[in-house]
């Protein structure tokens, strides 16, 4: 999955607890289109016997009172979500 993600991995946090799992990772983009820095936090987790994983963008948004970022907070999640896709279980 290494390189599949876009952005640049700016922090992650790793905890071990018996069996169970947490994973905090925090990405950084550059948006040329909107010539601003977007920030993706993703969890990930394994307490309830099965990986639950979620991601939030954050700062995509252009402007102070609307924050339009034209699909670049979407885009940005869309690179988990296609990486990750082919170990979902159904």
């Amino acid at each position: 999955m290494s390189g599949s993600i876009s952005g640049e991995l700016i922090d992650r946090y790793h905890r071990s607890v018996g069996e169970n799992q947490f994973i905090v990772l925090v990405l950084e983009k550059f948006y040329f289109r909107s010539n601003n820095r977007g920030s993706m936090t993703v969890t990930i987790d394994n307490f309830e016997g099965v990986t639950k994983v979620h991601a939030v963008a954050s700062g995509t948004g252009q402007g102070a009172i609307f924050k339009f970022d034209w699909g670049a907070g979407d885009s940005f999640i869309n690179s988990v979500i296609n990486t990750l896709e082919m170990y979902k279980v159904k």
